[in-house]
């Protein structure tokens, strides 16, 4: 027997009706239970309070950092729509969490409605070259980054604050003088490999061909030239630490999915909106 329109219309209304008290009731216990697993699509603000500075520290004996050109000014902006995600808690008890984000994972602390998600890495590297004539060559460089991520749950809705810092350190020394017998080398020539001309700048005399006279240069690229003492001490040193740090704020809220949902982050990890779209 087939049943009436009406009869399907009516369940169909019964139906709904128990999607929608299924999904209050979820609601209601993850809130009221204190848990904080979960699914989440939150809300990312392109715009950030970045700040970033260069420290550079040398020692050759006349270089100098370049100003900034003063005669022209620039100016730019742009505004972009803020990006969407989804991210996954996990609470493993009542004071420790993780939080997935896409492919990072970030160990959190907490109780209640306040939690803590962070972590910090690391990284080194150097190497360094010598000849049997005297020359040496080295660099380093060293780098640190966290992330810590501080919210609050609140019925379902999530808020907080996110931060990140990064520092940069790399630092080059190289022989102020070699042998001439080094400058058909691949690595040598007149000048050496520290990249002192990235960064500095030197007043220079140089003769006019035309007229005799010796000129200042002003601003010209700082070079280590292979017949020349051109640092303070032995060996030429060039250090640049970059640091830099960021905040915004975030967004969320709770899509309805708990950790028992094994299977819906792997549906929506990853899925979004990216900024401008």
């Amino acid at each position: 027997m087939t049943p009436s329109p009406r009869t399907l219309l009516a369940l169909s209304l019964l139906l709904g009706a128990c999607k929608k008290d299924e999904a209050a009731a979820m609601d209601t216990a993850s809130t009221s239970s204190g848990t904080i697993d979960g699914i989440y699509m939150v809300e990312v603000p392109i715009e950030s309070n970045d700040n970033c500075t260069d420290t550079i520290e040398h020692n050759f004996a006349d270089a100098y950092l370049p100003d900034d050109n003063e005669e022209w000014t620039n100016d730019t902006s742009s505004a972009q729509s803020s990006s969407l995600t989804f991210i996954q808690i996990i609470q493993i008890d009542e004071e420790n969490a993780i939080l997935i984000w896409e492919n990072d994972a970030f160990p959190g602390t907490g109780e209640d409605e306040d939690w803590t998600f962070l972590w910090s890495g690391e990284e080194s590297n150097s190497t360094s070259e010598s000849h049997e004539s005297g020359y040496e060559f080295s660099t380093s460089t060293s780098a640190t980054s966290s992330v810590v991520f501080a919210a609050e749950f609140d019925e379902g809705e999530l808020s907080g604050t996110w931060e990140s810092v990064s520092r940069t350190n790399t630092q080059w020394t190289e022989s102020d003088t070699w042998s001439k017998t080094l400058l058909a080398s691949p690595q040598l020539g007149e000048t050496g490999q520290i990249p002192s001309a990235l960064y500095l700048v030197v007043d220079m005399e140089q003769l006019n061909p035309k007229t005799g006279q010796t000129m200042i240069i002003e601003g010209a690229a700082q070079t280590n030239e292979w017949d020349s003492f051109d640092c303070t001490a032995e060996p030429c040193s060039l250090k640049v630490v970059a640091a830099c740090e960021g905040s915004y704020e975030i967004t969320g809220v709770w899509t309805g999915y708990t950790e028992d949902d094994a299977k819906a982050y792997e549906g929506v990890g990853g899925v979004g909106q990216p900024p401008g779209s």
